[in-house]
């Protein structure tokens, strides 16, 4: 996955190609992406998927798998298979089947700002999509809670900084196309 961040794809590849294991399905499904081969990448991201429940696995790994593949979906013009995908992956970290999670049934787990950010990316209308934003930042300081150095405030007041502006963002496009003052 580093060699992926720092751009030695080809690098990454050869050392990808000895091993079979779920990081690896998902690291490969990466370079799919990044080559432009969305079916690859699904492809690997279910065969990421079979390895996975042949394993004691964690709800979160799980629940990662079902967001990439949402983004290959959305990748692909196919927004109902990502949406349905996106539910797995709530279902898969909530312990009952909530359509819609509200905070008391969250807990610090960053794979829930992941979820989020992409239910609000992807919503059609601006008040779920502020409603999933909303979600997102309070998972968010529920894991503030227990940062401890300055590095991981940084990023998370980064991280902060970005999902603001696509909130801001979000409304500045509704308020375009109707200028109500409430936008």
């Amino acid at each position: 996955a580093n060699l992926i961040a720092l751009g030695e794809s080809k690098t990454a590849e050869e050392l990808l190609l000895d091993s079979e294991s779920v990081a690896t399905r998902r690291n490969q499904a990466q370079l799919a992406l990044q080559h432009k081969q969305p079916r690859q990448a699904l492809i690997h991201l279910t065969k990421a998927l079979e390895l996975l429940v042949e394993e004691d696995f964690a709800a979160r790994d799980l629940a990662k798998i079902y967001i990439q593949q949402a983004t290959v979906y959305q990748m692909l013009q196919q927004p109902d298979s990502a949406r349905i995908l996106l539910q797995k992956a709530q279902n898969s970290l909530l312990p009952l089947d909530i359509k819609t999670p509200e905070k008391i049934h969250l807990y610090p787990e960053s794979t829930f700002i992941t979820l989020f950010d992409s239910w609000a990316a992807w919503s059609p209308t601006l008040e779920e999509a502020l409603y999933y934003y909303d979600l997102s930042f309070y998972v968010s300081d529920l894991l503030a809670e227990s940062m401890v150095t300055q590095e991981a405030k940084m990023i998370h007041y980064a991280t902060l900084r970005n999902r603001s502006e696509k909130c801001v963002e979000r409304l500045f496009e509704v308020y375009q196309r109707n200028p109500d003052p409430a936008y």
